[in-house]
């Protein structure tokens, strides 16, 4: 059987598809560089938790998630649609710190 492949690379690939789906959506800039974004946001993701889980209480994690996204949300999402996506980010970090 073929060996399985690198969590990353499916990340990357789920990464790929969503962002494409939100550029035709117009959930995302027109001229957002989809491969680009998908490699930086896993990256950021798996760098906040490495980093966080070494310097920082692990209840911390929610917060410092919530950060990325807010960070990675201003820099992609057209203004209009960004109450949208920012109240999202607000609603799962306070599910991730009380479940």
């Amino acid at each position: 059987r073929p060996p399985l492949r690198h969590p990353f690379t499916e990340w990357l690939d789920l990464a790929t598809g969503k962002l494409l789906g939100a550029v035709k959506e117009s959930d995302l800039h027109p001229d957002t560089d989809v491969d680009a974004v998908a490699h930086s946001l896993v990256s950021f993701f798996v760098g906040t938790r490495v980093v966080g889980r070494h310097l920082e209480p692990v209840g911390r994690q929610p917060r410092r998630l919530a950060e990325m996204w807010h960070v990675m949300i201003r820099g992609l999402v057209p203004v209009p649609r960004r109450t949208r996506y920012l109240a999202l980010v607000s609603q799962l970090e306070q599910e991730s710190r009380s479940g």
